[in-house]
């Protein structure tokens, strides 16, 4: 059977800060590789997982791989773990709970892909980076908040892409981009197979924008609850890797941040 695999780079420029979306989508990784990393090299290199700003002018991934078995399914898993337990600035609230899925050597036998909750997803979900996967529970929707990484300072970001796993409609998994107002400033869907004949798809979006000026991004996922069934117009949808530019602290964040140095180094002189 000869296989198809869509992809696509876009370009969009609003008003005074440009922002441009990288969209993909494919029958299996390999087919939205390109993309993620030409996204990669658009945010900049990888910043080590560890407290405080690294490099300014490069990024953040969080591919749930290495998330304990004892935050992961069936247990949840805290929504403050990737700003604490393993510090990369991100806090995710707006639904009852968040969880990750097992992965093949876990103490409990827990099934991979979310196939404890439903059985049917062993031949619905795949991976972008094996084994792991990640879902709000209850809810369609969920945010990620924005802090300088380990600390509880909010900062800004100047982009964020995802990975999903099984998009079949092209109008129900999403991302919107809130600035430190909580003003809207874009939306950009992900791209889907437009019909339930394909599992295991994968689609990659993203945005830049010209400065950082995201505070917090809000994730739709299909339209049906993850432990639900999927058929003719439901579509059930979960998340494999975030990637994002690295945050840094809001301007009057920064201008606390530089009065508290200045009164530091008075105090040291006076030593």
């Amino acid at each position: 059977m000869k296989r198809t695999i869509f992809f696509s780079l876009l370009a969009v420029t609003v008003a005074a800060n440009a922002q441009t979306e990288f969209k993909s989508f494919a029958l299996d990784a390999a087919g939205i590789q390109a993309t993620v990393d030409t996204y990669r090299s658009a945010l900049g290199p990888l910043n080590p997982n560890q407290p405080g700003i690294q490099n300014p002018n490069g990024r953040r991934e969080i591919n749930w791989d290495g998330v304990p078995d004892q935050f992961s399914s069936p247990n949840d898993l805290p929504a403050g773990f990737f700003n604490s337990n393993s510090p990369r600035g991100a806090v995710f609230s707006g639904a009852s709970a968040f969880r990750v899925s097992a992965d093949d050597s876990n103490p409990t036998n827990t099934p991979t892909l979310f196939s404890d909750l439903n059985p049917d997803y062993a031949g619905t979900f795949s991976t972008f980076s094996p084994q792991r996967l990640f879902s709000a529970v209850g809810s369609l929707t969920y945010d990620v908040n924005f802090f300088v990484a380990g600390s509880n300072t909010g900062g800004l970001t100047r982009g964020f892409g995802a990975v999903f796993s099984d998009v079949d409609m092209n109008d129900t998994t999403m991302i919107e981009y809130f600035d430190k107002n909580n003003v809207l400033m874009h939306t950009v869907s992900a791209l889907g197979a437009g019909n339930f004949d394909h599992n295991k798809t994968l689609s990659f979006v993203g945005v830049t924008f010209a400065d950082a000026v995201i505070s917090r991004v809000r994730i739709t996922t299909g339209n049906v609850l993850l432990g639900g069934n999927e058929f003719n117009g439901h579509d059930v949808v979960v998340a494999d890797d975030f990637i994002y530019a690295e945050v840094v602290p809001e301007p009057a964040s920064m201008v606390a941040l530089g009065l508290g140095l200045a009164a530091f180094a008075r105090r040291r002189r006076k030593a």
